[in-house]
């Protein structure tokens, strides 16, 4: 309450996110013992309009003061543009006041008052607006005014991070956890970092301590199942296949209409090469989740394991619809015509693959394999070539008997009567 009344009549110090300051509460204090003071010896006066504006004041702000935010501990301490309401009393107040003052001296108001309060508040908005040029000018307004906000901290961290300055970005997340040490956010930042930096390691790390903040402390941190989704990601990048299942399992029960986490939990199941239990997962993603060309790609690739040749093709057109630049469906899509003997098909596919991504050894492996099967010979033994030269090892391997095979049919000529 003193606060706002202080901020009402000096707005200095203002911040989007305050904390409790105490320079402001003495400011308020003496306003509202000097005014009170002030009404109590008034003669004459339009009492009850004072009234009406001082009980309106208080009246809208001691709801409020009832009710604190769990999320305060790390964000704010009150919110500045709830004094709007209650500022109407004020003004009711400050009104009355200040025409007992003008009809006693008779003072022109718009000269002496109005105006110089305009340009006095104009100036100070349009300094409080530099405030709001960037994020880092925000994030920084809310250090500078709190110097142990956690919150802004880790939110200025990671605009440095989205401009690629690790350094400053990890010297915030740094002092976001040093002020607050259980908040979350800033250990699921370092996370989003070191994967960043291609560090699965780190980043597995700093996920799991943001999970065991985010569970332990849920009236402070509100992660959800955000941090369950990238700890899982990287717990497959490292291998670790069951522990991205359980993560996920219990995420799942947490949060069952979550989409990704089902998603998630198909890529476990893929990679650990359980086949039918990774359709069942894509295709719960895909009935909470109806446009996301990734969960038909991985939906065919599935199909195309459990050799549902015609499903994996519904897919991967799904997919294509949904996203036309996506070269893994198209590439997925040539392998599976391939089996389907639609070879002219499959080169299709695989050269628009290629022409997205010149630089996929299995692509032009499996063009290979369609010229082959159209008897293309030349046009094959091109693109095994170029497969091996990109390091897929099928390629090589078929490069490689093609060359023992040529070296048998020249032996034969050479020893034949």
């Amino acid at each position: 309450m003193p606060i706002f009344l202080g901020k009402l009549v000096i707005p200095l110090g203002l911040s989007p996110l305050p904390v409790y300051d105490e320079l402001f509460i003495a400011i308020g204090l003496i306003l509202i013992i000097s005014s009170g003071f002030y009404i109590l010896k008034m003669k004459t006066g339009n009492k009850p309009l004072i009234l009406l504006g001082a009980s309106w004041f208080i009246g809208f702000i001691i709801p409020a003061m009832f009710i604190k935010l769990p999320i305060s501990k790390v964000y704010f301490d009150y919110l500045e543009h709830r004094a709007y309401l209650p500022a109407i009393g004020f003004f009711i107040t400050l009104g009355v006041l200040l025409n007992e003052k003008i009809k006693g001296k008779r003072i022109n108001i718009l000269q002496k008052t109005i105006i110089p309060v305009i340009l006095i508040f104009a100036a100070l908005s349009y300094n409080y607006s530099g405030d709001f040029t960037d994020g880092v000018a925000f994030f920084s307004t809310l250090i500078k005014s709190s110097p142990g906000n956690a919150f802004a901290f880790s939110r200025r961290g990671c605009v440095y991070l989205s401009r690629k300055n690790y350094v400053l970005a990890l010297d915030n997340f740094d002092h976001s956890i040093k002020v607050n040490p259980i908040y979350s956010d800033p250990y699921y930042n370092k996370g989003v970092l070191y994967n960043s930096l291609n560090d699965p390691i780190q980043a597995e790390h700093f996920y799991s301590i943001a999970l065991y903040y985010d569970t332990l402390y849920p009236e402070v941190n509100n992660l959800k199942e955000l941090v369950y989704t990238n700890l899982s990601s990287e717990k497959w990048n490292l291998k670790k296949y069951d522990e991205s299942k359980t993560i996920l399992k219990i995420a799942i029960s947490k949060y069952p209409d979550n989409s990704e986490l089902h998603y998630n939990l198909g890529l476990a199941y893929y990679y650990s090469e359980k086949f039918d239990s990774a359709f069942i997962e894509y295709t719960k993603a895909i009935e909470m989740e109806k446009n996301m060309f990734s969960y038909y790609n991985y939906k065919g690739i599935t199909e195309y394991h459990l050799k549902d040749f015609a499903g994996a093709l519904n897919d991967f057109n799904r997919a294509l619809d949904l996203n036309p630049d996506f070269h893994d469906s198209w590439g997925s899509r040539g392998m599976t015509k391939i089996e389907l003997n639609d070879n002219e098909g499959a080169i299709i596919d695989l050269t628009k693959a290629i022409n997205f991504d010149p630089g996929i050894g299995a692509a032009y492996y499996f063009r290979g394999v369609a010229f082959s099967k159209l008897n293309r010979i030349n046009e094959a033994r091109g693109d095994r070539k170029k497969a091996t030269e990109l390091g897929y090892k099928c390629a090589r391997e078929l490069l490689i008997k093609d060359q023992i095979n040529n070296f048998n049919v020249l032996n034969f000529y050479k020893t034949a009567p």
